[in-house]
């Protein structure tokens, strides 16, 4: 299992490398129905209080920076995707700023899921914490 990887990825076309960052993968195995789901539903309704809870629960950090779905998204990009703004205004502010630059399987941050769903207050929140996205 590949936590938190380093990966060179190389573009042979345009010459370029970039750092692929993946979030931590211990959440799917048996913990999955236990926190990876109702975390993914508190987030896609924007319950921030209810996910505050199962984070209290579940190690707080941890949990933020791992994969809570099979695409590899963070508790970030699902609120991100489900545009719960007041959710992830929250969240982020108990993410460290690394953890805002956590790719899924498809290389998307969630700042580029804020693009994707057109939601300039969600990216400019995640700018503010992060000012290198």
């Amino acid at each position: 299992m590949i936590e938190m990887a380093d990966i060179d990825v190389h573009d042979i076309k345009k010459g370029i490398s970039t750092k692929f960052r993946s979030p931590s993968l211990h959440l799917l195995s048996e913990l999955y129905f236990n926190i990876s789901m109702p975390l993914r539903n508190e987030a896609t309704r924007g319950d921030i209080e209810e996910a505050r809870c199962l984070l209290k629960l579940n190690h707080n950090q941890s949990v933020l920076s791992a994969a809570i779905t099979e695409k590899h998204e963070t508790v970030l990009h699902v609120a991100t995707a489900a545009r719960q703004v007041g959710f992830v205004e929250e969240i982020i502010k108990m993410m460290e700023p690394e953890d805002l630059i956590l790719q899924d399987k498809n290389w998307n941050t969630a700042f580029c899921v804020a693009a994707m769903v057109g939601s300039l207050q969600i990216a400019k929140i995640m700018l503010e914490k992060n000012g290198s996205l």
